[in-house]
């Protein structure tokens, strides 16, 4: 019987594909994160849902124009809706704003919440870009942004638009009580 070492560089290769759900730190993103450009640290990437963060990345967070049913459970409510991109819900978001106000009163908020918000969405992105460029640890989408989201509690109530926060999920499934996901 042969024993094969592996280098280390390997070795590290090999923990870093085996912990790819961010359970483990193994040294070699133990000691990226020490000399992280942008000052993250472990604490910015906690055990997250890996198949949700999967399904969210080849979907919603692909393109602007992708859409998906989903469901999820967050703080002991059941959301039902269609998951779209965060472009996409803060168009949707400004339109509603817009459309809130009587003779145009509300254009100059809409238009600040989609220069402040629009920038914050692209300077993440920006980050998130660099850092996979980088081979450095990309940090997780903190939010699922829903359009035509149904919120069930006793009753349910109807919410043109609505922003679950992904750390409070404690459940998901594919479908939705909205038949269009286009």
């Amino acid at each position: 019987m042969t024993v094969t070492t592996l280098p280390e560089n390997e070795v590290d290769a090999l923990q870093d594909a085996s912990s790819v759900e961010g359970r483990e730190a193994t040294p070699s993103k133990v000691a990226k994160r020490k000399k992280d450009p942008d000052g993250l640290t472990k604490e910015d990437f906690p055990p997250r849902d890996f198949a949700l963060e999967v399904l969210l990345g080849l979907t919603v967070d692909l393109s602007v124009d992708n859409a998906i049913g989903m469901s999820v459970v967050s703080s002991g409510m059941l959301i039902s809706g269609i998951a779209i991109h965060r472009k996409k819900w803060l168009e949707l978001l400004v339109a509603q704003i817009k459309d809130a106000g009587k003779d145009g009163n509300t254009v100059p908020l809409a238009n600040a919440v989609d220069t402040i918000v629009g920038k914050g969405f692209a300077d993440y992105e920006a980050m998130r870009d660099r850092r996979a460029e980088q081979d450095l640890d990309v940090p997780p989408v903190h939010y699922i942004h829903f359009r035509d989201a149904r919120v069930h509690t006793s009753q349910y109530t109807d919410y043109p638009l609505f922003r679950v926060a992904i750390d409070d999920i404690s459940a998901w499934s594919l479908g939705s009580h909205s038949e269009d996901a286009s």
